[in-house]
């Protein structure tokens, strides 16, 4: 009877440092844990911070695309007035040409005398 006793009383000592170890190593993993930077807190502050930037960027997203938008306007009404002075060159050379032709053909023509004085 008193080995068991002895046994027993062997089992609540070993017990009572187990659990004195594991509060101790809980303690130890807190306090590691709220100095790094998993610690809830912190990774509150970093979501918090990173939201914030989120928003910043969507907001830089919507300029840039506004930006974008209003340059493809600009230029579609460059490419346009480009075509107009295409056309425009183009029928100018035209007319041009017609005129050339003209003159080349009143230059060919035999000249016509002067009525005579009478």
């Amino acid at each position: 009877m008193k080995a068991v006793l002895i046994g027993i009383g062997f089992l609540i000592a070993l017990a009572t440092v187990g659990a004195g170890g594991f509060l101790v190593g809980y303690k130890q993993f807190e306090k590691s844990l709220q100095s790094s930077s998993r610690s809830p807190a912190k990774l509150e502050m970093q979501i918090a911070t990173l939201e914030q930037e989120k928003i910043g960027l969507q907001a830089q997203l919507g300029d840039l695309q506004q930006q974008v938008a209003a340059g493809v306007k600009a230029q579609a009404e460059a490419s346009k007035a480009v075509a107009d002075l295409e056309k425009s060159l183009t029928e100018q050379k035209n007319e041009l040409e017609a005129a050339r032709k003209k003159l080349q053909q009143s230059q060919d023509a035999p000249a016509i005398a002067p009525p005579a004085e009478r």
